[in-house]
């Protein structure tokens, strides 16, 4: 390396003291350059391989940023003193400010709101399980079956309360999703490791394991293709890597979107329905579109100011793009219209005050929530190009306090706090047909969040109770017991 032989030379100096002597000041000033420039790569190596991190981190002497180097069970504890603002310190982590009486004028005239009550089974009132029963066995609904509205208002007072952990590890986990048809869990940790689980019939079995490859400090963002045979990943890289889920086969092909930029990071990566393209948003405040038939990137559109963390689909047809940014603004795209050279979009949607880290759309073309780091959520009708608050019957939210947060759509106000991680919650996926939550937190855990009626826990720790009498019968009584009991015969 530079350094050794730069101390080669100096000794040679000073073995032949014929020759003029050089600065003593100048060979320590390039001795010095050559140690950084060592320092500077072997630091470059270790971020872009996982191997070592950056944090932010305020302790008693001030604030700065903190090099990490590998993990071990060790000191997966003291991880969390370099979480910063997203640690949850023995519950002292502030929540965010919570609006007790949100304004839902806007809502309550939408167009919006009718949807959802037809939809949630809340158009004739509160009606409990027994009544909507009674309603059909005495034929006054006119139908023989309850209605999908029906299902979901009997199933509305059984939001997922109780979390199991199902999986842990020394590292944070970064993402973590359900398939289109629930069969399938996908979890991205730091430690470079992609996991599949088989959720099928209740169950939560890991069956596949993929390594990813070109990993800079983890993975950030995965998809799961709608056939649900392969999956895409990102971290801090050129590429967008592809491997399939099933088969006994490998398939590990990295997808290259040519960035201009040489530090390059796609935030955020997204399939399109008919599975033909990948939609991308980076850190360069670019758009990309990659086609898989001809295996190249096919668009790269220059569309904010600053970073783009998060992009979407509309709906199936994929012709309507969403994009969310740093610079505070969701931009609508349309693919028939859109090109390199006129970047416009056709909606600009205005009023987060900071940066957008998500995009959910509905899925009907018109209606869309942003999450942003403003601490809002805010849901926009298309047509209108204004703001509204609210989504669907629920919307769910992961939180740096480590909670997961469900807030009703039509009051705006929360209806859960779920509270089981001990550091910031950084995905939430809801099952697409079942109550079931699985959060994914940076305390390294896997959270499945079922419900649970409250008196559920003296029925189980009666029934421990129980097994416990009953094994220890079946068991006999102990050695003690009969040494006693022998004594007192004597």
């Amino acid at each position: 390396m530079g350094s050794r032989n730069t101390r080669g030379s100096r000794r040679e100096v000073e073995q032949n003291p014929d020759e003029p002597r050089s600065d003593p000041s100048v060979i320590e000033d390039a001795d010095s350059d050559d140690n950084e420039s060592d320092l500077v790569s072997v630091l470059a190596f270790l971020l872009r391989s996982g191997q070592a991190r950056l944090v932010r981190a305020t302790t008693e002497g001030g604030s700065g940023i903190h090099i990490i180097h590998g993990m071990s069970s060790s000191d997966s504890d003291d991880d969390e003193d370099f979480d910063g603002d997203f640690a949850y310190h023995d519950g002292k982590a502030a929540s965010p400010p919570v609006d007790p009486n949100p304004n839902t004028l806007v809502v309550d005239q939408s167009v919006f709101k009718q949807d959802t009550l037809l939809s949630s089974g809340q158009l004739l009132g509160g009606q409990n399980i027994c009544s909507r029963l009674h309603m059909r066995e005495s034929s006054l609904y006119n139908r023989p079956n309850f209605t999908s509205g029906d299902k979901a208002a009997a199933s509305a007072n059984y939001i997922p309360n109780n979390k199991e952990t199902k999986a842990q590890f020394l590292q944070k986990l970064f993402c973590g999703q359900y398939s289109s048809d629930g069969t399938v869990f996908l979890s991205a940790c730091q430690d470079q490791n992609i996991r599949l689980y088989d959720t099928t019939l209740g169950q939560f079995k890991e069956f596949r394991n993929i390594v990813a490859r070109d990993v800079g400090w983890s993975i950030i963002d995965t998809d799961l293709s709608p056939d649900q045979q392969y999956l895409i990943y990102s971290s801090w890289s050129d590429y967008i890597h592809l491997c399939n889920i099933y088969g006994d086969y490998e398939t590990h092909a990295a997808l290259c979107l040519n960035p201009d930029d040489s530090r390059f990071c796609a935030f955020s990566i997204k399939f399109s329905h008919d599975n033909k393209e990948i939609l991308a948003g980076a850190n360069d405040a670019a758009i990309y579109v990659y086609d898989r038939g001809s295996n190249q990137r096919t668009l790269r559109v220059h569309g904010h100011e600053d970073d783009v963390n998060t992009v979407a689909f509309a709906d199936d047809s994929s012709h309507i793009l969403f994009s969310g940014a740093d610079d505070g603004l969701c931009k609508v795209w349309d693919r028939r219209q859109i090109s390199e050279t006129c970047p416009c979009p056709v909606g600009v949607l205005a009023g987060h005050s900071d940066g957008i880290t998500h995009i959910d759309p509905r899925g009907d073309g018109r209606h869309l929530i942003t999450n942003s780091k403003d601490q809002t959520i805010k849901l926009w009708d298309m047509r209108k190009f204004s703001a509204e608050e609210g989504i669907c019957r629920y919307i769910y939210s992961g939180c740096s306090t480590g909670t997961v947060v469900i807030y009703d759509a039509l009051t705006g106000k929360i209806t859960s706090r779920l509270s089981g991680h001990r550091s910031a919650v950084r995905d939430v996926s809801w099952h697409p047909y079942q109550k079931e939550i699985v959060s994914t937190s940076w305390d390294g855990t896997l959270g499945l969040w079922r419900y649970k009626r409250p008196h559920d826990d003296d029925e189980d720790d009666k029934e421990e109770e129980e097994d416990s009498e009953s094994k220890q019968q079946s068991m006999g009584p102990c050695r003690r017991s009969i040494r006693l009991r022998n004594l007192l015969h004597l």
